[in-house]
C-alpha cells in the first residue's frame, strides 16, 4: 500500500473526515476543495465516501506550514467525536487498544484500510503497529485523543515513534507507537 493511496473503491463513513476538517480554517481548505471539486461540507455522518477524496485532500495540505499539528489536531478531533460502542468505551485502556484491530476496519467498506495491530506491553503501555494510507501523525494525534478521552481525567500520557527508521512517512513497511501512562 503506497503512502496516502488507497483501493480506489475503499469507502470510509462520513464522519471521519468530517471530524478531520471540521475545524480547519476555511481560508487553507476551500482552495483544496475547490481544486479537488470535493466538497466535504456535504458529506453526511453516516454516509459511505471515497476515501482517495480524503487522501488527496491531507496530501494537498501538507504544503500549508504547520501541517504537522494539523494532522495531530485531526486525529485528536477524530477521537473526540467518534461513535465508540459501549463494551469497547468501558474496557481499560490497554484493553481498547488492543481491540482497536477490530474497530478501524468497521468505518470502511469495499477494500482494506491496511492495520493496526496493538502488543500490550503492560496495563500501561503498549506497542502500536500501523500500516494506513493516512500520514503518520493522523494516528499519532488520534491515539493521544484516545488516551485524553478514555483515561481518568489527570493521568499523565505519553505517545511516542520507536524511531524514524519505524515510520511509514520516512519509507517504513509500518509505523510503530509507543503509548504510556500513569
Amino acid at each position: 500500500m503506497e503512502i496516502y493511496t488507497c483501493d480506489p473503491n475503499l469507502e470510509v463513513m462520513g464522519f471521519v473526515p468530517l471530524a478531520f476538517f471540521g475545524n480547519l480554517d476555511s481560508d487553507v481548505l476551500d482552495p483544496i476543495l475547490r481544486n479537488l471539486r470535493i466538497d466535504i461540507r456535504q458529506f453526511k455522518p453516516e454516509g459511505w465516501y471515497k476515501t482517495q477524496d480524503v487522501l488527496d485532500i491531507l496530501r494537498q495540505l501538507q504544503e500549508y506550514e504547520g501541517t504537522l499539528f494539523a494532522y495531530v489536531a485531526f486525529g485528536k478531533r477524530a477521537a473526540e467525536t467518534a461513535s465508540l460502542p459501549p463494551e469497547a468505551a468501558s474496557l481499560p485502556f490497554v484493553d481498547f487498544l488492543v481491540n482497536f484491530e477490530k474497530l478501524f476496519p468497521a468505518r470502511y467498506r469495499n477494500g482494506s484500510p491496511g492495520y493496526c495491530r496493538c502488543q500490550k506491553v503492560s496495563d500501561t503501555c503498549a506497542i502500536l503497529r500501523y500500516q494506513i494510507p493516512y500520514p503518520d501523525d493522523v494516528f499519532y494525534g488520534m491515539f493521544y485523543g484516545y488516551a485524553r478521552r478514555l483515561l481518568p481525567k489527570g493521568t499523565h500520557v505519553t505517545v511516542s515513534y520507536e524511531s524514524n527508521d519505524q515510520r511509514r512517512d520516512f519509507g517504513a513497511q509500518e509505523t510503530v507507537l509507543r503509548i504510556s501512562w500513569e
